[in-house]
Formats: structure tokens, sequence, C-alpha cells
């Protein structure tokens, strides 16, 4: 077995292991917003496996609300973003070209501003509109938001080069000469094809929307407390790290073993589904 593939298997395995740990989470009985025991308690003392922050909220149950949280906001981000660009990117190949031209052009300049820092600039609009609510999806709506808007441009530009590619091989030209209708032809002939590629990139681009998440609640405006977050989390163990340095290992091992396997995944996938290098 190549490493590549053993690399990819150790992903899906993570990821599996992830998404339990993240519906599981309430099953380890302690509140994730209020205190369960005294601050900084040890590890495997009173309950706690990995012992209490600095509110004495319970750190292993912080976890696995912060998955919940960064597979939330990286699954509603990657769905949004992926129907939009797959969208945009069909009407910039086979659209008119008074609306393709143009659509496309402002999709480049999309490129032109970084995906955190144009999240910064959007997201107190959005904060300011949306008040939060009771549930985690209100809570998180403003980062899917201001995430999804920043993330639908590579789909796009991946449709366009892709479907240009695609529309010139023999099977999509057999199919036009046919008699195919173009929504034919792009639901029926072009899609099908992309769909593996399609899949891999939304791997890898839901590790950087995981990263931008809790880079945007690391520095206090992504998903906002008391609703945990593994980039709340590193915040605040970074406020205490001179003084409880281990407070600061599981948010960071939870958010970079999560990356490193959505990549792996997402690498494997394009090596096998990438309609380009066949």
């Amino acid at each position: 077995m190549k490493l590549r593939a053993i690399f990819q298997w150790i992903g899906i395995s993570f990821l599996g292991l992830l998404v339990v740990f993240a519906i599981a989470g309430p099953m380890f009985g302690h509140s994730v917003t209020e205190p369960s025991g005294p601050i900084f308690s040890p590890a495997g003392v009173g309950g706690h496996l990995l012992g209490t922050d600095d509110q004495g909220r319970d750190i292993l149950a912080r976890l696995a609300a912060g998955a919940r949280v960064s597979l939330l906001v990286g699954l509603s981000v990657q769905i949004i973003a992926l129907i939009v660009g797959v969208i945009v990117g069909v009407i910039g190949v086979f659209g008119p070209k008074w609306i393709a031209a143009p659509l496309l052009r402002f999709t480049d300049g999309m490129f032109a501003f970084p995906d955190i820092l144009l999240g910064i600039l959007l997201i107190g609009t959005f904060q300011a509109i949306n008040k939060g609510g009771t549930s985690l999806l209100a809570d998180a709506l403003p980062v899917i938001v201001v995430l999804a808007v920043t993330a639908w441009p590579s789909f796009a530009r991946l449709t366009v080069t892709t479907m240009q590619s695609l529309k010139d091989r023999e099977f999509a030209v057999a199919a036009k000469a046919s008699g195919a209708s173009t929504t034919y032809l792009v639901t029926k002939h072009l899609l099908p094809q992309m769909v593996g590629l399609l899949l891999a990139v939304s791997m890898v681009e839901l590790a950087g929307t995981i990263l931008a998440e809790s880079t945007l609640s690391f520095i206090g405006i992504g998903v906002q407390p008391p609703t945990p977050s593994w980039g709340s989390m590193v915040d605040m163990a970074r406020r205490n790290m001179s003084s409880h340095p281990s407070l600061l290992i599981w948010p960071c091992l939870a958010l970079s073993l999560t990356i490193f396997s959505l990549n792996f995944v997402g690498d494997g996938l394009r090596e096998r589904f990438d309609p380009r290098s066949k």
C-alpha cells in the first residue's frame, strides 16, 4: 500500500472518530458553559478526564462542543459555497457573454482579498444584523455566511477550468452532436465527471474553513461565548499559558489533527478523481 493511501485511511479514521466524539459530547455529563468543578482542576480529578479550565468548565466536554461548532460551520460553508460556485461556473462556461464575462471578472476579483481580511471586514456587519439566538446554528450563522462569501469563488474557478476541459472530450462532443441540450449536457455528462474532484477539493477547503473559523474565534469576532470554539479555547489557554501551559495542548492538537486529516483525505481523492489528469 502506498504511503499516500495509508495517510488517507488514517485521515478517514480520525475524521470518523471526530464525528462520533462531537455527537457523543453531551453524554459526558458536564456543562460546556457552566462551571462543573474547581478551576484548573488536573486531569482525572473529579470526573474530569482532561481537567477544567479557568472557569471550572470541563475541557473534554468543551472540546466536543468545539468539534460540533467546527463541523457545523465547515460543512455548512462548503455546501453553500459548492452550490453557488458550481452555478456561477456553469454560467461562466455556457452562459451568454454579457453575463458570463463580468461574472467571471467579479469572481477573479474576489481572489484579490485575503479570506481572513475579508471575513473580518464583513463579520461585524452580519453580527450586527444577527443578534444571536438560543441555538448553535443561530450563534454560528454570521460566521457561516461570511466564510461562505469568501469560499465560493474557488469552486466557481474550479468548475470553469474543469468544464472547459471536459466539454471538448469525445463523450461531450458526441452528446452535443446528438442534439443534447446544454442543461442535459451539464447535468448528465459534465457534472457526474466532476463529483469526485469537487468532493476532494471540498475536503481541503473544509480544512481551511475550520482553520478560518478558529482564527476568527481566537481574535474574538467568530462564534461568540459562551458557545465553545477551538479558537476561543486556544485564546483562553494563551492567556493562562504561563501558569497552565497544558491547557493549550488539547484544542491545538484537535485543530491540527483535523486539518491534517482533511488534507490527507482530500489529496487522496484529488489524485483518484481529477478528470483533467486522465
